[in-house]
């Protein structure tokens, strides 16, 4: 379901995944480059729909930029994939 969000404006390079361990939640991290601040909120607020856990979560410092924006967002479980 991850990679089938939309994500116009945004570039993906890179997903892991670590699944639900003793004492962890499942989580999937993602890295990439979004044009502007606009299409990587527009991103991350479908990517949230995903978990019903602690949803995307993405540093603060990333909108630092307005354009050419490298993020990495994490999504932390149970995700509904």
């Amino acid at each position: 379901s991850v990679l089938n969000v939309s994500h116009q404006g945004v570039i993906l390079s890179g997903l892991s995944y670590t699944p639900a361990q003793k004492g962890s939640e499942e989580k999937i991290t993602l890295t990439g480059k979004a044009t502007t601040r606009e299409s990587l909120q527009q991103y991350v607020s479908t990517l949230s729909s995903l978990s019903s856990g602690k949803g995307a979560e993405v540093p603060i410092s990333t909108y630092a930029k307005e354009s050419d924006i490298p993020f990495t967002i994490t999504l932390t479980g149970p995700l509904a994939l």
